[in-house]
């Protein structure tokens, strides 16, 4: 943390802004008119017990795109007052918990091809609780197909093609 610099005459300061519990260490520099500086020795560690009121708010969007065969991202918007969160599935059951508020995405790995995912909603949260939950209005999300193989042409004629390809296995 960077240091906090005032100028004052008064005997006593209120620091803002800080973050919650969090520790902080406080030293006091004099100058006089000399142009000497004094300085005191630091205080002994104090942690901010700032509190926040209620738990976070709605996140304003949540998406679920398939990145592959086997993957789906999600998105969100960040929640102020958050400090992490949760993607649940219909039921309410955790799917992972991410314990940052400054995250906005996470990849869901380790699905089959062409697979609906079971997360459909978020809930952002802070050490008073859960906010309320987004749910995908996309939903629901799904990994990618596998493509089809073996594409052929089996015939052409003078206003059509015939076409054959194996089974993708989704």
């Amino acid at each position: 943390n960077s240091p906090i610099s005032i100028s004052t005459t008064a005997t006593s300061y209120t620091v803002s802004g800080l973050i919650q519990n969090a520790t902080y260490y406080v030293a006091l520099r004099s100058v006089d008119s000399g142009p000497n500086i004094l300085r005191s020795a630091f205080s002994a560690p104090e942690v901010s017990t700032c509190v926040m009121a209620s738990p976070p708010g709605l996140s304003a969007s949540f998406v679920g795109t398939g990145l592959s065969t086997g993957t789906i991202s999600w998105t969100w918007t960040v929640v102020g007052e958050a400090t992490g969160y949760r993607l649940k599935t219909s039921t309410g059951g955790v799917v992972v918990d991410l314990p940052s508020g400054s995250t906005d995405t996470w990849t869901q790995a380790g699905l089959t091809p062409n697979a609906s995912s079971y997360v459909d909603r978020i809930v952002a949260y802070n050490v008073i609780g859960e906010g309320g939950e987004k749910t995908d209005t996309s939903a629901p999300a799904y990994s990618l197909a596998n493509v089809p193989s073996g594409l052929q042409v089996t015939g052409a004629g003078y206003s059509s093609i015939a076409i054959q390809w194996g089974s993708a296995g989704n």
